[in-house]
């Protein structure tokens, strides 16, 4: 009878944890906010997509993406400070290694990290800061 009792709470554990980690509505509406906000932004004339993921852990939800261009880094850097400046993103300080060239912004409770790459290519990742693990 006892390991019966311990079975049943235990199935009931996983299954209530898994239905809210599967299911759950703040989980969702990130996704909803992160996604608008990043269709929300404008790229330059040229460039295309190279990749693009939607990644889900939890309720913590981020946008890794690269991009390919035809213009030179400098004017990819100020082409993304007007864009993101004109949608409420402002530019913090970012900590990265020194041979990489990365940018963040924030806006509320977002944060956006735009990285310029070798070979006419960058990157922008964007995710919640409140739902770190």
């Amino acid at each position: 009878m006892k390991k019966w009792m311990i079975f049943c709470i235990g199935f009931a554990v996983i299954f209530i944890g898994g239905y809210m980690a599967y299911n759950n509505q703040d989980g969702k509406a990130r996704e909803v906010r992160i996604v608008a906000e990043y269709q929300a932004i404008k790229h330059p004339e040229g460039a295309k997509t190279v990749y693009y993921e939607l990644n889900r852990k939890f309720i913590k939800r981020w946008i890794s993406s690269k991009y390919t261009y035809p213009i030179s880094s400098d004017e990819v850097k100020r082409y993304y400070d007007i864009e993101l400046a004109s949608k409420g993103w402002q530019q913090i300080q970012y900590n990265s290694r020194p041979d990489y060239i990365f940018y963040a912004y924030a806006k509320d409770n977002l944060e956006l990290v735009f990285g310029l790459n070798e070979k006419n290519s960058w990157t922008l990742t964007i995710y919640y800061v409140d739902a770190k693990y």
